[in-house]
């Protein structure tokens, strides 16, 4: 979408100083796009914030402005150029390798428009995302909003097992800054974690619980590694839509009888939505289907609520599945 370039007799001009005789003159600025927009000048306002690209100014805020002045006006084609280009914009700002920025605007521009979702967030957007975080993280979910993820996961992970939540070789997969360490080292006779992210890996790593940490990709982790007794997958799948291979690759990484504990958010019929969070929800028809196709049996899942937007619950669930096979947690070693 090309931005307009402005000329010195442009319309919006003349309509700013007719609604706002101090602002005669005024360069192009989302100020003055402002200013008309307010008066319902709106195609005054879609010029004058196409002026404001065509001057130089071309951050993601411009083309988001002239979006939903695009969109106000039942232009939506030309909306959706607009949204586009900020998200191409967002995706260059991101300290990612240049090859992944298109899939991450992708993934943007379907959070934004709420059109069919990629199967997951890029890889490379979730690690800038987390990096970004790690500081101030568990002050911001915990202390705002209100993060109960890996303690209800806890709970419902030894209620499954009962007496057998014990010497397990476990794995915390997504382990962010090791917000659950405290509630499964208890039962741990090996704790390992793994995030994307190096910051919040490093967060983990000062807390001194673990017994192995890894900086990568979770699939890859499972791959390299010897069975688990139990993986546990807390805010991990809210940035993956479609589950099959990441829970085929649990499977693999499980001992026959081990135990998958997963939250998500939950979705209604639809197999799964991405959010304008930019995370992903899950319905429970899809989420027994897929565990099933998984070799996963006894799936239970709970409702719950692991976290609040805006002081609203976001609606969760709590999962467990065991890995098919005869032998268990609680095997003799």
């Amino acid at each position: 979408m090309q931005p307009f370039q402005e000329n010195s007799t442009a319309g919006w001009l003349r309509e700013l100083a007719a609604v706002d005789a101090l602002s005669a003159g005024m360069p192009p600025s989302l100020e003055a796009v402002q200013k008309l927009r307010a008066h319902g000048r709106m195609e005054a306002a879609i010029e004058a914030c196409r002026a404001v690209l065509g001057g130089g100014f071309r951050g993601p805020k411009a083309w988001r402005t002239l979006a939903d002045l695009l969109t106000q006006s039942g232009r939506r084609a030309e909306a959706r150029e607009a949204l586009a280009e900020a998200c191409r914009l967002d995706a260059e700002a991101l300290d990612i390798a240049p090859e992944e920025r298109a899939e991450t605007a992708a993934y943007l521009l379907a959070r934004e428009t709420g059109e069919e979702p990629p199967a997951q967030a890029p890889a490379g957007y979730v690690r800038a995302l987390f990096d970004r975080a790690a500081e101030e993280f568990d002050q911001r979910l915990v202390g705002r909003l209100g993060y109960q993820g890996p303690r209800l996961l806890a709970e419902a992970v030894t209620d499954r097992l009962g007496e057998r939540a014990t010497d397990l070789r476990i794995l915390d997969a997504g382990c962010g800054t090791g917000l659950a360490a405290g509630y499964l080292r208890p039962l741990a006779r090996q704790l390992d974690g793994v995030d994307l992210s190096p910051e919040m890996t490093e967060k983990a790593r000062a807390r001194e619980a673990y017994d192995g940490l890894h900086a990568g990709d979770l699939l890859d982790a499972l791959a390299e590694s010897e069975p688990y007794d139990l993986i546990f997958a807390a805010d991990v799948f809210s940035y993956i839509g479609e589950l099959s291979a990441v829970l085929e690759a649990c499977s693999g990484g499980l001992e026959p009888g081990g135990l998958l504990a997963a939250t998500v958010e939950a979705a209604g019929r639809a197999d799964y939505v991405l959010g304008a969070s930019g995370r992903y929800a899950h319905s429970p028809e899809y989420l027994e289907r897929s565990l099933a196709e998984a070799q996963f049996d006894s799936a239970e899942i709970q409702p719950a609520v692991v976290r609040h937007e805006a002081t609203v619950p976001v609606d969760s669930l709590l999962v467990t599945a065991v890995r098919a096979g005869t032998e268990s947690p609680s095997r003799t070693r």
